[in-house]
């Protein structure tokens, strides 16, 4: 079962049997397990840690694959600091395993902060060194869209 954990100012999602594991650099929350579920964490975790705007180039560093896409977002991270904070609600989510390594993890969120709108973020997850980690595409830029449901866009309800 998926929970809610508040820790330093920032909440994550946890499953005490899929991870994350442990925390790493501060608020980054690290080791999921090696499933779908585990994946489905991971990038839940990353998408509301960039909205927390705090720390992004440990979040950055920790919860992405090394690449010349991760190297030019660290950099770009390093030269403008901590963002202002997005608050983020997931709302759903869809998986579409490749292989035993890779995953894609659709997630449907809410912007409570006056945006208003439903969104689709799509994340590629590799299994690097032990952990998932996002595939930051070679553009540097995340695939964001409006969407109309959570169930036209092919997802399941995200659950507490």
């Amino acid at each position: 079962m998926r929970t809610k954990v508040f820790v330093d100012s920032t909440y994550y999602y946890y499953n005490n049997l899929t991870g994350p594991g442990k925390r790493a650099d501060g608020d980054v929350p690290t080791c999921y397990a090696h499933s779908s579920e585990g994946a489905i964490l991971a990038a839940a975790n990353l998408q509301i840690l960039l909205g927390a705007g705090k720390k992004q180039v440990e979040v950055i560093k920790t919860l992405t694959d090394e690449n010349d896409a991760q190297q030019t977002v660290l950099k770009d991270a390093q030269q403008d600091g901590d963002s202002e904070a997005a608050s983020v609600k997931i709302v759903g989510y869809s998986i579409a395993v490749i292989d035993e390594n890779n995953v894609t993890v659709n997630l449907a969120f809410t912007t409570p902060d006056g945006f208003g709108g439903l969104y689709k973020n799509t994340f590629k997850m590799t299994w690097s060194k032990g952990d998932w980690k996002a595939v930051i595409p070679a553009d540097g830029k995340s695939e964001v869209e409006e969407i109309s449901s959570i169930t036209n866009a092919g997802m399941v309800s995200w659950i507490l």
